[in-house]
């Protein structure tokens, strides 16, 4: 759960239907002790939601992205992964059903090895690669497009979604 003055360990990208098992995820997180930002959970009434989550993917070392069949039809998840991944975030893409990876998300993190989330099997591996990741000296994620023309069109689209 996300605090005002908390680091934020990790950011989770996901869309509005996988919430249950992004909270599933993320109740294995927390139980190990890092801090998280889940927006159903941590964003207020009257708050700037777009610079919120912005603000949280920066403040984050991690973001998981939660991948399934619904993550490619929501504007929201495939803005909130290009940002954090033009940015330069270490992203831990985590795959929570068969579908095929839609050319949307591949595009953007074709590059990345995914975890397959099989609750009592890779909890133990989530919690080993936040681990190492937050002990890391820096993130290590190439972006597969130009930063500054990722942020562009991010910044672009937002802008849009909201007028």
């Amino acid at each position: 759960m996300y605090e005002e003055s908390a680091n934020i360990n990790v950011f989770f990208c996901y869309t509005r239907q996988d919430y249950h098992i992004t909270k599933e995820i993320n109740n294995t997180i927390i139980k190990s002790g890092y801090t998280s930002f889940i927006d159903v959970d941590d964003l207020f009434p009257g708050c700037d939601f777009v610079n919120t989550i912005q603000e949280n993917i920066i403040k984050s070392k991690i973001c998981i992205c939660i991948i399934s069949k619904h993550s490619a039809r929501s504007s929201w998840f495939i803005k909130e992964m290009s940002y954090a991944t033009s940015i330069g975030k270490t992203i831990i893409p985590i795959k929570v059903d068969d579908a095929p990876i839609d050319d949307s998300i591949s595009s953007i993190l074709g590059h990345i090895q995914y975890l397959a989330w099989k609750p009592k099997y890779t909890e133990n591996i989530l919690n080993s690669l936040i681990k190492d990741c937050i002990n890391r000296d820096s993130d290590v994620v190439i972006p597969s497009r130009a930063s500054a023309d990722i942020d562009n069109e991010i910044q672009r689209q937002i802008g849009r979604a909201h007028v």
